[in-house]
């Protein structure tokens, strides 16, 4: 018999192991992580269900046996079967977003535009901008820039300059990883087009916990900000990926760990890679990174914990988010 208690966190992620084994290799699946069901119910007692998620390329009225996903499947978890419910939905095929404000300015030639995301500073005192990787890369080019730290600007104020540290490849289980990191330097003085918000609000990253905790919580979620150059979605995170997002007909696999997420109002655009993902009271979840043009509500982006760990590594540094004070020129 299966069992109808409550599903804790930790039963969720262990349906969650059992979930990858048994979907992820099917295809046309681009993820599998936890979230919640929104049935048809009515009344006061109906409310969303622990589930696990399967995000698929496209929904098909037929598909092969082998293919098939169930409506639930069944896992062990401290000796008992529990019956866990899954959603699939349609995202379609993912692609890198990337247009104003923040770009890079070699003699004269600008790069491609995107997203200022957050500030940090070592404990040495050094101070980076980040934004997504794939924005700072010379795709005009299709190769670094000439120089070895071209000037950054955000709007028409440089700055700082680009580090070596940008749009980098790991090995993670064997497997070759991209790791979507734009590294850019800032001077001791922090620009004024910086002194303001979003800048301005962020105080701390989520942690791990705080991630698995925010996905696997049966009440009401507080949406979260997307302060993108293009738009500035609310979003609700749907569930965290930590085996990395591929990509069809490019060779490259995103690193872990990934959120993904979903607007509620506001579309994601070309232009949002790089904006920080923020809660109501100043916590940094993650940074945008990847977009659907087919689902324009949807949103992968790397948590902030993983750019927090790169950064260190490649630093050799402690690093934690720059606390700006508000421009009051």
């Amino acid at each position: 018999m299966t069992s109808k208690q409550k599903k804790t966190p930790q039963l969720m992620r262990a349906a969650l192991r059992r979930a990858k084994k048994l979907y992820r290799g099917i295809p046309g699946v681009v993820g599998v992580g936890l979230g919640l069901k929104h049935t048809r119910e009515r009344g006061l007692g109906a409310r969303p269900k622990p589930c696990v998620k399967i995000i698929v390329k496209r929904k098909r009225a037929r598909v092969r046996q082998e293919e098939h996903i169930p409506k639930s499947f069944t896992v062990e978890f401290e000796g008992r079967a529990h019956r866990i419910p899954t959603d699939v939905e349609s995202a379609g095929s993912p692609v890198q977003q990337a247009a104003p404000v923040c770009r890079v300015r070699e003699n004269g030639v600008l790069g491609m535009p995107g997203t200022p995301g957050f500030c940090v500073e070592t404990e040495d005192g050094r101070r980076f901008l980040i934004t997504a990787g794939h924005v700072m890369y010379n795709r005009r080019l299709k190769s670094p820039w000439k120089s070895d730290g071209p000037p950054v600007i955000v709007g028409s104020t440089v700055v700082g300059e680009l580090t070596p540290l940008t749009y980098y490849a790991i090995v993670f289980e064997g497997k070759k990883m991209l790791v979507d990191i734009g590294c850019i330097e800032l001077g001791d003085e922090i620009p004024p087009v910086l002194r303001r918000p979003p800048w301005t609000l962020m105080k701390k990253v989520a942690r791990s916990a705080d991630l698995d905790k925010y996905v696997s919580d049966e009440g009401d979620r507080p949406l979260l900000r997307c302060f993108g150059a293009e738009t500035t979605p609310d979003i609700m995170l749907d569930y965290v990926d930590r085996d990395g997002l591929e990509f069809e007909n490019m060779r490259l696999t995103y690193a872990p760990v990934l959120l993904h997420g979903r607007s509620v109002n506001f579309p994601f655009r070309g232009g949002n890679s790089g904006g920080a993902i923020v809660s109501e009271d100043g916590v940094l979840y993650g940074m945008h990174v990847v977009g659907y043009p087919s689902s324009p509500s949807r949103s992968w982006s790397i948590a902030a914990t993983s750019i927090m760990e790169q950064l260190r590594h490649h630093l050799q540094a402690r690093v934690r988010i720059l606390r700006i004070a508000a421009n009051n020129d």
